[in-house]
């Protein structure tokens, strides 16, 4: 009776979510940290959303194109390496995050997950010059909501350490003569410090989220010539105010390319013919 109930602590330490977007793909990877002696706890949580996703994908007629992976990483105590659990996410074409944001459990845990998933929705547009493509790509993204609802139960969490933190402090000179009051005050006390260390938990899991997101334009002609395509990152923090990630690149139009080729091609044959007759 001196701790919080088990659902004022987080069930995770952290979120380091990378995102890799563009006009062909959209791909999410999270590492979950979690606190050791919750590990299996955590991972079984997020196998229930896995497995959430998978049934209602397949519900909602969406099967194909999603893929959901969970790689369970635990080594061992000594090496000081954090506990998690690697959430990877492949989305088919043209797919956004909402399906799976209104699938989430309302558990508070899933809170900055459930904000990402929310906006994902990168836009792709292309405009056509001689043999050129202007790729825009657009991704507004907010994560301040799933963090404030952390700082909030941290607030309640710290206002009922106060409250608690009081009633042992106004215990009078009487009551501590006596056993039962001086125990109460105690306990109070204990609470407090408890529900104090809780508060904690939740600020440290929102300092300890972040957002890695990049725009990429995979293209036939960059991996043809061995290039690395076109791309730009965006580092974000669970407290970041709202941005917008804007990427433009340039690619060749390789239909319009071809077809310029063979329309030169064929002027040089027919060049080449009437040449030919004239001689």
């Amino acid at each position: 009776g001196l701790t919080p109930p088990p659902e004022a602590y987080p069930l995770f330490a952290g979120w380091q979510i990378t995102i890799t977007a563009g006009p062909e793909q959209l791909h999410l990877e999270s590492f979950a940290l979690t606190p050791r002696q919750r590990h299996e706890e955590a991972h079984a949580a997020l196998q229930e959303v896995v497995e959430l996703w998978q049934e209602g994908v397949t519900g909602a007629g969406e099967s194909g194109g999603y893929a959901f992976s969970l790689e369970n990483v635990e080594p061992p105590h000594e090496s000081g390496l954090p506990t998690g659990v690697r959430l990877t996410i492949e989305f088919p074409l043209s797919a956004n995050g909402l399906l799976l944001a209104r699938l989430l459990p309302p558990r508070i845990d899933w809170a900055l997950l459930h904000a990402v998933l929310a906006q994902l929705a990168p836009t792709s547009e292309r405009a056509n010059e001689l043999i050129w493509q202007q790729v825009t790509l657009s991704q507004p993204l907010d994560l301040r909501s799933g963090a404030a609802r952390w700082l909030g139960v941290a607030a309640g969490l710290e206002q009922q350490a106060a409250e608690l933190e009081a009633a042992g402090s106004a215990t009078d000179a009487t009551d501590v003569a006596d056993v039962s009051g001086a125990e109460a005050a105690l306990r109070a006390r204990i609470q407090a410090v408890n529900y104090r260390a809780a508060a904690e938990e939740w600020r440290r899991l929102a300092e300890q989220s972040w957002l890695l997101f990049t725009f990429q334009v995979e293209e036939p002609v960059f991996a043809a010539l061995n290039q690395a395509p076109p791309s730009r990152s965006w580092y974000a923090t669970a407290s970041s105010p709202s941005q917008m990630f804007l990427f433009q690149a340039q690619v060749v139009n390789v239909n319009r390319a071809l077809a310029l080729l063979l329309v030169g091609f064929a002027g040089v044959v027919g060049a080449a013919g009437v040449l030919w007759s004239l001689l």
